[in-house]
């Protein structure tokens, strides 16, 4: 499964709080598609095939309108920028949504030290005969 970081700071986001609605879904569907995209941050379809203002209208479900107003606030904020080829790259990208250690391996690590300290300190606190 596919997952991308939001970031609860968002909500309060000064940036984010000066956009109508429909543009703040823009930034999310914008992180959606730079998260699903073969080099992830990067606005892509397939391979080498960039997503264009034309194409985020239907899908972001927003007017035409919207997107071209959302991209030139995201340009201005430096939330988004355009790269070779016209490609549009999510400015911090790898910052914000950096690859994470394997959260199942670390959690097994650690449930196995807390159920050997259990252990441990069950065997102390029972008497000595």
């Amino acid at each position: 499964m596919n997952w991308l970081r939001l970031y609860v700071e968002m909500a309060g986001d000064r940036k984010l709080r000066r956009l109508p609605p429909a543009q703040r879904w823009l930034w999310v569907t914008v992180l959606t598609l730079a998260r699903q995209s073969p080099e992830p941050g990067r606005l892509l379809m397939g391979d080498r095939v960039a997503i264009t203002e034309d194409d985020l209208p239907d899908l972001a479900a927003i007017s035409k309108a919207h997107v071209a107003a959302g991209l030139a606030a995201f340009a201005e904020q430096r939330m988004l920028h355009p790269e070779r080829g016209g490609v549009l790259v999510v400015t911090n990208w790898n910052k914000r949504q950096y690859v994470s250690d394997d959260v199942t391996k670390r959690v097994a690590k650690y449930r196995n030290g807390k159920r050997l300290w259990n252990v441990t300190r069950t065997l102390l606190k029972r008497p000595q005969r």
